[in-house]
């Protein structure tokens, strides 16, 4: 993954070396069912575009992306996702949703497979929720309100959408798979049928397109997604000082 724009499929791909970490102190993730369909009618627009125009080349882009890397002693290089957690969240819920209507045979298959689990097989998550510290454990434990609830995505993640809770993460991965019934019942009555699940994944990983920028320092990637942060779910002040605090709570 370079700087500039890059296909989902090189983003997350590219994450077989240096897995994507939502850091313990962002905001939740908080997309809801508008959100997310409008979303999936903007891919099925241009996928369907595509199709129909094999000249067109049809692309769709979703915006900038911040990325800080964060390296460790004795383990992989991580990589903070600073700024694009709504999008990577929910364009990952979709593959996921997709690579549970594709034949194992089809290629594609192995494809999303490999953008959602690190080596390629189900178990561990190529995008990872970090709830791995004690102080994190312990704001959780004494009902502080802020805190996400990280396992509901890493499980349902891990269990290939076989996993269920009252979380967002469940509930949009719900709403997703009826859509592409929906999607699905409309291409099948087609004639001839030029539409399919697998070729909608194909165009999703490799013509959705975001802008990548990477920075070596929190501070400056923080700095610049100040600056980006036009659009999209607003963050506040108290939202910039949460995650300064609970980075150098985490640090000590």
């Amino acid at each position: 993954m370079n700087e500039g724009r890059n296909s989902v499929y090189q983003i997350l791909s590219s994450a077989q070396e240096n897995k994507i970490l939502i850091p313990s102190y962002q905001r939740p993730y908080v997309w809801g069912q508008d959100e997310i369909e409008e979303l999936l009618e903007n891919i099925k627009e241009a996928y369907e575009e595509s199709v129909q125009d094999k000249n067109s080349n049809k692309k769709l882009f979703l915006g900038n992306i911040i990325f800080c890397l964060k390296k460790k002693e004795n383990e992989n290089d991580m990589i903070e996702l600073i700024d694009g957690q709504q999008r990577l969240t929910t364009l990952t819920l979709i593959l996921l949703s997709l690579y549970k209507k594709i034949e194992p045979i089809n290629p594609v298959y192995s494809k999303i497979r490999s953008t959602l689990w690190k080596t390629g097989y189900e178990g561990e998550n190529i995008i990872a929720y970090n709830d791995q510290h004690n102080i994190i454990s312990q704001f959780a434990a004494n009902g502080i309100s802020f805190i996400p609830k990280f396992d509901s995505f890493n499980n349902l993640m891990t269990n290939v959408g076989n996993y269920d809770d009252d979380s967002l993460y469940c509930k949009n991965f719900t709403f997703i798979t009826r859509k592409f019934e929906e999607f699905n019942q409309t291409w099948e009555q087609q004639t001839p049928r030029l539409f399919y699940p697998s070729s909608f994944a194909d165009f999703l990983l490799e013509k959705i397109k975001l802008h990548v920028i990477k920075s070596d320092s929190q501070d400056e990637a923080l700095e610049t997604f100040r600056v980006l942060n036009d659009k999209g779910i607003p963050l506040y002040d108290s939202d910039f000082l949460k995650a300064y605090l609970m980075e150098y709570i985490i640090s000590k």
